[in-house]
């Protein structure tokens, strides 16, 4: 059985099953996508599973837990939310309204089948059946997910890695996948149920019995702020099935806000819904990798894959780029602040320092802008300290009284000198503010 889909130009690979039809002839493909919570799988890889479900594979979703420690958006269902005052368990009432709206989005993608790990086919006989718990987690100072204080030791970290890889390796020997996709090393955010999935997945591969090796092996590519680089890691972007992805990301009400083509998590940080998903092949695939794309043929107009670099929008600049705008953006905001800064309106009764506030609104803009170009917080402070620096450096070198630091108060009108003041000291408050926006613009993936 072959995937419709177009061959990648030579050189290239196409799709997640390159060249099946040349090494499985006779075989329908198998796919295995790992995740950590319900929602998971229809937010980072929902058109994906439709798009290679549509086109005849046989997809197959283990998920870890039933994420009991989710946070809940419809303010009826609020109760349900482990941890808040009006929570009625720790969890397990979510766990159940969780698992329904699971299976609502694993029908509308159409895949096989889903399972949790430690139940049914993925439960090793000589462990026995087992559940997992969502671990939470908690923001840290750097923008990205990391544990929380309080680990209940019945969650899915808590756990040994050799059982919870050993009911995963007991699928993968009876599935016998040809692919299996799940997070990167980091957990595309560093939620720490998504970096042990990602440790399940590869210690259970790595450790299959029955002598199957899966082909192909792949990690789910996240843009977000701090993320794993792809390296030299090959990347394939699947252009997928969005009305089916969509559909899916409808059933989990508790979770997810759907509306015209955007959605939002409970942050309430708005993000576009696209049908492209992109993923990185693992080096721990096996031969299988030098497949010849030409193999797989064209047709069915369903979805389709394109192997290349990542978007620009998604790149990271290097560290010498970040820099270079860093001081490049100080640079303007000192020249146009202290330009502009000395601008007053005069009123009846008094004077408005509208340019001293101009030049700070100025500062704190770019300030923002460096940051979330640069993906980095710091970046943002030193925009900020820069300017502070360089207006310092001008207002001793001046004869004119630019911040109202240096030179005579006769020099100058007492407005001026205000604006001066304004200006110089504001350049802080500017700074402080645009920092925390930067930080909070970069909290993108901030789930549960």
């Amino acid at each position: 059985m072959t995937i419709p889909q177009p061959a990648a130009p030579p050189g290239q690979q196409a799709g997640l099953l390159p060249s099946f039809a040349h090494h499985f002839p006779h075989e329908r493909p198998r796919m295995l996508f790992v995740h950590a919570h319900p929602d998971d799988e229809s937010i980072a890889t929902g058109a994906t599973m439709a798009g290679y479900a549509a086109a005849g594979a046989d997809v197959v979703l283990l998920t870890c837990t039933r994420g009991e420690m989710g946070e809940v958006i419809p303010p009826q269902l609020q109760h349900l939310q482990a941890g808040q005052r009006s929570s009625i368990d720790d969890g397990e009432s979510l766990a159940q309204v969780r698992q329904v709206e699971l299976g609502e989005a694993v029908a509308a993608v159409g895949i096989s089948r889903q399972v949790f790990l430690g139940d049914a086919d993925a439960a090793a006989p000589a462990l026995g059946p087992k559940r997992y718990r969502d671990s939470g987690m908690a923001w840290g100072e750097s923008g990205r997910a990391e544990a929380g204080d309080d680990i209940d030791p019945r969650s899915l970290v808590a756990a040994a890695l050799d059982e919870t890889a050993t009911h995963a390796a007991h699928l993968i020997a009876s599935f016998r996948p040809h692919a299996v996709i799940t997070y990167d090393a980091d957990g595309g955010y560093g939620h720490p149920d998504h970096v042990r999935a990602h440790e399940i997945t590869h210690a259970a591969v790595n450790s299959t019995p029955g002598g199957w090796k899966v082909p192909w092996v792949y990690s789910i590519h996240s843009d977000a702020e701090g993320a794993t680089e792809p390296g030299h890691r090959t990347m394939v972007r699947i252009n997928g099935e969005l009305e089916r992805k969509t559909a899916a990301m409808h059933a989990h009400r508790t979770q997810l806000i759907i509306d015209d083509g955007r959605f939002a998590l409970s942050n309430m940080i708005w993000q576009p819904l696209r049908g492209e998903e992109v993923f990185l092949l693992e080096d721990s695939s096996g031969v299988l990798t030098q497949a010849r794309p030409e193999a797989v043929p064209a047709g069915g107009g369903r979805f389709q894959s394109i192997a290349g670099p990542p978007p620009s929008s998604s790149s990271k600049p290097s560290m010498f780029k970040a820099l270079a705008g860093t001081v490049a953006a100080s640079l303007a905001g000192t020249f146009f602040g202290t330009s502009l800064h000395g601008q007053i309106m005069h009123l009846s009764s008094f004077a408005v320092p509208w340019g001293a506030i101009a030049a700070l609104v100025l500062v704190c803009s770019l300030v923002v802008f460096v940051g979330a170009w640069a993906r980095n917080v710091w970046m943002s402070v030193l925009t900020g300290l820069l300017t502070y620096v360089f207006v310092g450096l001008i207002s001793t070198s001046s004869k004119m009284i630019v911040v109202g630091v240096a030179g005579s108060a006769a020099e100058a009108t007492p407005t001026i000198a205000m604006a001066g003041m304004i200006f110089s000291y504001g350049i802080t408050v500017a700074t402080i503010v645009g920092t925390i926006i930067t930080l909070r613009a970069l909290r993108r993936p901030g789930r549960r």
